[in-house]
């Protein structure tokens, strides 16, 4: 009986052993982000830890990073300790993988970093590796904005005020003048057209040629003339185109004679 149950009982242990032998090994976790399309959010100033293993078929890493405005993106990838190895690559790429610069490889440095200019919206990093890249890879990595500075506005200029207008030449007074009546004294019967008259007053009285006056009769003016002559006692005149009416020895006369500043504008005799 005792060896009947030794039997039975390494049969058991032999059947569990055979089993534990052939039952697989459980599944490796699928590689979340194996491309752009999968690329995982990494938010500006997070640090992200992973590890690229070839062996295992885990050859690249996609990140995401939403840029909000324009500015500088700077990428850092380093090693938690020691060196990055000489087969890690660090790039920038669109949604479709191509590079936006070109990919930088660690070359054994403990720090790998990348800048650029970029745009608000959407920008792609890879970390990938290359062939003589063996065993895992562990690395860190973080992203950096920094927005690009903004030009404060111009002070608006003060407005000037108009200059006021130029002031116009002011036109000079005209000039004073002094009636002074007299009356004709003769009237030359001329049958040209031209018609003078010989008139009371000269240069004691102020009178020079091309001075003005006007002929009046009964208070009204029938005519006006010009001196072209100046005697001492008398004025020769010459009478400007026709008369309202005749001209007698006893039409008063008035000249209109300029007066210097100052001086009284009161008439004539």
């Amino acid at each position: 009986m005792g060896r009947a149950l030794k039997q039975i009982v390494s049969l058991v242990a032999a059947a569990t052993l055979a089993a534990c032998a052939s039952k697989p090994p459980p599944p490796r976790p699928p590689h979340p982000n194996p491309t752009p399309a999968t690329a995982l959010p990494l938010e500006l100033g997070q640090l992200a830890e992973h590890s690229l293993n070839r062996s295992e078929g885990v050859l690249d890493d996609w990140y995401k990073v939403e840029i909000p405005a324009e500015g500088t993106l700077r990428i850092e990838l380093s090693a938690p300790t020691g060196a990055l190895p000489s087969g890690v690559i660090l790039a920038m790429s669109d949604e479709k993988g191509l590079s936006q610069i070109q990919p930088t490889r660690a070359g054994g440095r403990e720090r790998v970093e990348l800048e650029s200019p970029v745009q608000a919206g959407t920008e792609w990093i890879w970390v990938g590796t290359e062939p003589e890249a063996t065993g895992p890879i562990p690395y860190q990595l973080q992203a950096n904005f920094t927005a690009r500075p903004v030009k404060a506005a111009p002070r608006p200029k003060p407005k000037r005020s108009a200059p006021p207008p130029p002031l116009a030449n002011p036109a000079p007074p005209p000039p004073a003048f002094r009636t002074v009546t007299t009356v004709v004294v003769e009237v030359e019967r001329a049958a040209g057209e031209e018609q003078f008259a010989t008139i009371r007053g000269g240069q004691q009285m102020g009178f020079r040629t091309g001075l003005k006056g006007r002929f009046r009769e009964a208070g009204q003016v029938i005519g006006t003339f010009e001196i072209v002559e100046v005697y001492p006692k008398g004025s020769r005149v010459r009478v400007h185109g026709r008369l309202s009416g005749p001209v007698t020895e006893q039409t008063e006369v008035d000249v209109d004679v300029p007066v210097a500043p100052g001086s009284s504008t009161g008439g004539g005799p």
